[in-house]
């Protein structure tokens, strides 16, 4: 049994070690150095053990650009410069007569219409026209430099960006505005964080380290080396980020937060020793203790990794863009999908009737790009080629309808103290879907004070009241928590917006009932019955399952959620 006990206490003594190293200290600061006592005087009938050779480290490096890269990289730009028409037949005579045709960047015009046809590629999903579309545009002044180039690298697998955005940055980075530069550097060093991850078996030598010295060492040392080059690549990534458009931070944010989390898997995958497991016999609760020290250290680093994606999604929410669809965000949801912030609520995906802003086939290029490219991108080529457009309800609204309105473009129209209600339909529409997508009350409250007309603004006003609970009396705390429906249910019945405003209002009963049921945070506040709020929703749900006037995809979506909720009313019902 004592042999039992000293592997039991070794393992924390190891883990603890790792744990050191890998920047966190488990219960405080590092154990001060101990001094080894003095070694006894040799003995001449004493045979010395040689000393078994260091095990070697590998130094971790960021892994070179896979081959699969190669399809993306820049083909070489045509010449954007004016050419001769080919003379017409009566024109043969007389050279001079030939006609000049416009070059794609000799106008403001051209260079849209080339923008343009780089979006309908994009909504194509045609990568290659859009690439040449992008290409023509190379050198062009009625475009920003690197802009396109950190689109392309934007719309590329993460671990392709370097090598997409080094050649351009070597030779137009100093011509680039201060925003653009930082995109792209932004973006190579999330590329970089991207191909930087722990082979599997890494770690395997934390199982050794039980029983052989050399082992720990080495672990402790592996663990070290991967601390520090994780963290200098996350530096330097946030560091060249710092004046980037806030969608670029996000995402290498993102990308250092699946760099850790990534570390951290591979981390917990250390095998469990077999030395140990040869012992299980004696003590069962061993393998135990093994994975919960080995927890003991991971869920710091996965807590540095949600506090990563938490701060890429506050520039988000400060900018007024979604980002929870990209890439890089959904390769970290996993380990965190019930935290806030990270969750999917079905609840949310609210009926809030937006409009197709290329309904119109005559719908110009400027709204294509707004609704096809990346918000930051279509707000700085549209800033150039074609500004008035983007004072146009027609492109807001295709902002709004993509991925936001960015924050500086709204902000600027929202000084205007006269601005119509057209104008104010499309930020309404941007900023309810930020408040639904991140809980972010202040958008909510600055639609809420909207005195709207339009039978759609006043469903978006509507949601956003809902969202900010229960009016205050007198400056008193509201007398209840949870969602207001009132004013969704006053909608019910009104033309155009009625089965929406009765649909949004059965979800948010439900996400009621999920959320805010128990014991409230005021005691002041009286609770929420559970059964009565699950008995709420399932009785709008069903209700609204059946209006005629609700689509098809909307009526199957209400009754799996009515189906969903009165399973767990049963279940109440079934409590004593």
């Amino acid at each position: 049994m004592r042999r039992v006990e000293s592997f039991a206490l070794a393992r924390p003594f190891v883990v603890s070690l790792a744990c050191t190293a890998v920047f966190v200290a488990c219960g405080g600061s590092a154990p001060p150095p101990v001094t080894p006592k003095p070694a006894p005087p040799a003995s001449s009938s004493v045979v010395a053990t040689p000393e078994l050779p260091p095990i070697p480290v590998v130094a971790p490096e960021v892994d070179k650009t896979p081959a699969s890269c190669d399809a993306f990289l820049a083909k070489p730009a045509p010449k954007t410069e004016e050419k001769k028409a080919e003379p017409k037949p009566d024109d043969k005579k007389d050279p001079k007569k030939a006609k000049t045709e416009p070059g794609v960047c000799s106008s403001n015009a051209t260079a849209l219409a080339a923008l343009g046809r780089a979006a309908r590629a994009i909504e194509a999903g045609d990568r290659a026209a859009r690439d040449e579309a992008f290409a023509a545009l190379a050198g062009c002044d009625r475009v920003p430099v690197l802009v396109l180039d950190v689109v392309r690298a934007q719309a590329a697998p993460i671990v392709c960006a370097e090598a997409i955005l080094t050649p351009v940055l070597e030779a137009h980075g100093k011509e680039a505005l201060p925003n653009h530069q930082a995109a792209a550097r932004a973006l190579v060093g999330a590329s970089r964080l991207a191909r930087l991850r722990a082979k599997k078996g890494a770690f395997d030598l934390l199982a050794r380290a039980e029983v052989d010295p050399k082992a720990k060492d080495s672990a402790v040392q592996q663990l070290t080396l991967w601390k520090d080059a994780l963290e200098k690549e996350e530096r330097d990534a946030l560091t060249l980020s710092k004046n980037a458009p806030a969608e670029i931070g996000a995402i290498a944010r993102f990308e250092a937060a699946a760099a850790w989390i990534a570390f951290a898997k591979e981390l917990r995958a250390t095998p469990y020793p077999t030395e140990l497991a040869s012992l299980a016999k004696k003590d069962k609760d061993l393998e135990v203790h093994y994975y919960a020290k080995l927890d003991e250290v991971t869920m710091p680093i996965l807590e540095r990794a949600r506090a990563l994606a938490l701060a890429g999604i506050g520039g988000a929410v400060r900018d007024g863009v979604l980002v929870k669809d990209l890439p890089s965000f959904q390769q970290i949801v996993e380990p965190f999908k019930s935290r806030a912030g990270f969750e999917h609520r079905a609840t949310r995906d609210l009926e809030l009737l937006p409009p197709d802003p290329l309904a119109d086939k005559k719908v110009g290029d400027a709204v294509r790009v707004a609704r096809f490219l990346p918000p930051w991108a279509a707000y700085a080529t549209l800033e150039r080629a074609e500004p008035a457009a983007l004072l146009t309800t027609p492109v807001l609204t295709a902002f709004a309808v993509h991925r936001g309105i960015p924050a500086a473009l709204r902000l600027e129209i929202e000084k205007e103290k006269k601005l119509d209600d057209q104008h104010r339909g499309a930020i309404a529409l941007s900023r309810l879907r930020v408040a639904l997508a991140y809980g972010s009350r202040p958008d909510a409250e600055s639609l809420a004070t909207w005195k709207a007309k339009q039978p759609v603004d006043l469903l978006r006003v509507a949601i956003a009241s809902a969202l900010l609970g229960p009016k205050k009396d007198d400056g008193k705390a509201a007398l209840s928590i949870g969602y207001d429906l009132a004013g969704l249910d006053a909608l019910s019945k009104k033309p155009v917006i009625g089965a929406a405003a009765q649909y949004d209002a059965a979800l948010l009963a439900l996400e009621n009932a999920q959320l805010f049921t128990g014991a409230p945070p005021d005691p002041m506040q009286p609770p929420i019955d559970p059964k009565k709020a699950y008995a709420d929703a399932v009785a709008r749900l069903e209700a609204v399952s059946q209006r005629k006037d609700l689509d098809d995809a909307r009526k199957a979506t209400a009754k799996t959620l009515a189906a969903s909720a009165r399973a767990s009313l049963d279940l109440l019902d079934k409590k004593p």
